[in-house]
């Protein structure tokens, strides 16, 4: 007997080199476990139902012995319907929270486009009865033009503004009494009269008394924010309908009987000529069947002492339950 070592750090003894391929995969002995041949620990796992070794003329003439491990139904069936039920709950409270979500902002849509409508109206009135021009004549140019209708107000109540309409207006203080008949107006249309107004859009009552823009411009703004907010919120409608739609589709696929056929671990050695045996392949295999039979593999891309470390502790663990869980997400695709 002699030994020898593979990629991955690993000491290994092979049997004789005139031993039939399987047998000379088998005799190995690793240093995870000196103790045991290879075939010792791979035949005796108690998470296998069955193993099951075989040699054929692999890839590019390539003599190959394989190593299959099909998993014990009792130790693979509770990981399985267990992660199907999580994500049937899972997506059944977000389809919940996502329908909430819907609805929240089809309200929310309808309320700003409620509060533009409302304050279209009291514009309309306002210019009607000429309140409008009067009070934008007022504070254009003021130290408050900027400012919302509490501080206006407050500043025009306030003999600080004399000199203002001293200057302005000829000291006719008359022109002041506009400003108590337009904030009476907005807070009876169910208006705060707020501060400074900045995403006018989003605060209509801006739009009414905002002193610059034309009457016409004024106007025009409004159908613009209509638009504007509705295509804003319709946006959020479309991308919700979308994810709801998504996972609709999903719990379709995931709600209902699917069948676990088999899972498999499969390893794989080149067995060439007198050299040792070198392991080259390692993955799994899943069937399910959901209506019809679905195959499933899962090649790794490397192979390390770690995997062999997992096979000889022989229980379905954590590992295992990991790639498992990994390979179901095939279902939701």
């Amino acid at each position: 007997m002699k030994k020898f070592l593979i990629a991955f750090p690993l000491l290994l003894l092979s049997a004789c080199n005139d031993a039939a391929d399987i047998e000379r995969v088998k005799s190995q002995i690793l240093t995870i476990d000196e103790s045991i041949t290879l075939g010792g620990a791979f035949d005796h796992r108690p998470a296998c139902a069955e193993t099951a070794w075989m040699q054929y003329v692999g890839d590019k003439g390539r003599p190959t012995v394989e190593y299959r491990c099909k998993f014990s139904p009792s130790a693979v069936q509770p990981e399985f319907q267990k992660q199907l039920k999580s994500w049937v709950q899972q997506n059944t409270y977000a389809l919940e929270d996502m329908r909430k979500m819907l609805n929240g902002v089809q309200e929310e849509k309808q309320q700003a486009l409620g509060e533009l409508g409302k304050a279209k109206q009291l514009f309309d009135r306002l210019q009607s009865s000429g309140d409008l021009q009067r009070y934008r004549e007022l504070v254009k140019g003021s130290p408050v033009e900027t400012f919302g209708l509490d501080k206006v107000s407050n500043y025009f109540a306030d003999i600080s503004s004399d000199s203002y309409i001293n200057e302005r207006f000829q000291g006719d203080s008359s022109v002041k009494t506009v400003v108590p008949r337009i904030y009476q107006a907005v807070t009876q249309a169910g208006f705060v009269p707020g501060s400074l107004y900045s995403e006018l859009c989003s605060d209509p009552i801006g739009l009414v008394l905002e002193v610059y823009p034309s009457m016409a411009e004024t106007a025009q703004h409004f159908i613009t924010c209509q638009g504007e907010i509705a295509q804003r919120y319709q946006y959020r409608i479309d991308d919700t309908n979308k994810k709801i739609s998504a996972t609709e589709t999903l719990l379709k696929k995931i709600d209902r009987d699917i069948k676990l056929v088999g899972f498999q671990e499969v390893y794989k050695w080149s067995v060439i000529g007198n050299e040792d045996p070198a392991v080259y392949f390692h993955g799994f295999e899943l069937v399910v069947n959901n209506g019809s039979e679905q195959h499933y593999s899962l090649p790794l891309n490397s192979i390390s002492k770690m995997d062999f470390t997992y096979a000889y502790r022989g229980e379905f663990d954590g590992y295992y339950q990991r790639v498992l869980t990994n390979m179901m997400s095939n279902l939701t695709q």
